[in-house]
């Protein structure tokens, strides 16, 4: 099957619908279509694969559904599975997304950066993580590890 963003999205939601629930379940959701979003302002005026960010936007998290240290490869492995080799500015995205990795495409170091800005810079996120006192705490030690990521990111490519 040919892969676009729209059968990535389908596919991406099945599974996050059917291997997770309530907060995790509404979290991953929201945050990779926080990650296209802002995948796709970062990139607005470069000459950059928009339909590479898309996809990986939907992708790049699924193998957390399995385990969340390795869950980029076992993204992209259940990625391949389902749509047969993906192209190498996707594998980028998908494989690099994690702040101690480097990116080789333009595309895999923008989205690396839409990834933790995603999660800073959206509201709904937010109102989710912080609507239950029960994981108050926990939200805000995420959010603080990620601003960290952020941080980090921001750093190597001098933005």
């Amino acid at each position: 099957m040919k892969i676009n963003s729209n059968y990535a999205e389908k596919f991406a939601k099945k599974i996050f619908k059917t291997k997770l629930h309530g907060l995790e379940r509404d979290f991953i959701i929201i945050h990779s279509k926080g990650v296209f979003d802002t995948s796709l302002k970062l990139a607005k005026n470069k000459m950059i694969d928009k339909e590479a960010l898309k996809i990986a936007a939907w992708l790049h998290d699924i193998g957390r559904t399995v385990d969340i240290a390795k869950h980029a490869e076992i993204s992209l492995e259940i990625s391949e599975k389902k749509f047969g080799k993906l192209n190498d500015k996707i594998r980028d995205c998908i494989l690099n997304h994690g702040s101690s990795k480097k990116p080789k495409t333009s595309e895999g170091k923008i989205f690396q950066l839409a990834d933790k800005l995603s999660i800073v810079n959206d509201y709904k996120l937010f109102e989710l993580l912080f609507s239950n006192p029960k994981y108050k705490k926990k939200s805000t030690l995420f959010i603080e590890m990620v601003s960290k990521d952020l941080s980090k990111v921001l750093r190597r490519y001098k933005w």
